[in-house]
């Protein structure tokens, strides 16, 4: 790399759609520190905005890259800016089943709705990743299974589960106290629907008996 620069490559060239991917972006996205160091010394911009609104610790986050993460929050990046689709870092780690640096990001980041933010609460991506580990650890650390996503459509945690049929998280919110008439918006039907009709759409049986479990309404009216 260092014969390339020197011999006149280019630190902004981007690669890929819709804005591309700087090649500091690419050293952040495999963790590589000495290349990362490098490239700041050679005059790379760390704080460029990447393809899809990424910054490099959304990009580092995503493979959990702990190290790296704190090495770019020295160099002024921030660790809860979302990108275009509303995810923070932290929000990228909880989706790729990155535990050490969701858990890293939310330590420096002050708490949990600092770290994941309005439009995708931590506890919504965790589930909708479909990780129970994930989801354990975000309700020990008493995040609320009833906060729904600020974007239109998303809804809470339990809505998402019962899209993605995690029928084990389901009943783990349910468990922390998520709410059994709730609603969420419903693909098929073209309409929010309870999340009782949700899981009866969808032939999700089990997640119905939860919810009948935790005394969700039966005879909810449709239209």
């Amino acid at each position: 790399v260092e014969r390339l620069l020197d011999a006149g490559a280019s630190l902004e060239e981007r690669f890929g759609d819709q804005g591309g991917f700087t090649v500091m972006a690419m050293a952040a996205a495999i963790g590589h520190m000495e290349l990362t160091d490098l490239l700041v010394k050679r005059g790379a911009d760390p704080l460029a905005v990447q393809q899809d609104g990424n910054l490099l610790t959304h990009l580092a986050a995503e493979l959990g890259h702990v190290d790296l993460l704190a090495k770019l929050a020295m160099l002024g990046l921030s660790l809860t800016a979302p990108k275009d689709d509303g995810l923070t870092p932290a929000g990228v780690a909880a989706m790729n089943d990155q535990l050490p640096a969701m858990s890293w990001l939310i330590e420096q980041s002050g708490g949990l709705n600092q770290a994941g933010g309005p439009s995708v609460p931590l506890l919504y991506a965790a589930a909708t990743a479909g990780n129970l580990e994930l989801v354990n650890w975000l309700v020990s650390k008493v995040a609320d299974p009833n906060e729904a996503s600020s974007q239109a459509g998303r809804g809470s945690a339990l809505v998402t589960a019962i899209r993605e049929g995690q029928a084990e998280i389901a009943a783990r919110l349910l468990e922390a106290g998520a709410d059994p008439n709730s609603k969420g918006y419903c693909q098929e039907a073209e309409m929010p629907l309870p999340v009782l009709g949700l899981a009866a759409v969808k032939g999700l049986t089990g997640i119905v008996e939860s919810l009948g479990a935790h005394s969700a309404t039966i005879r909810h009216r449709i239209g």
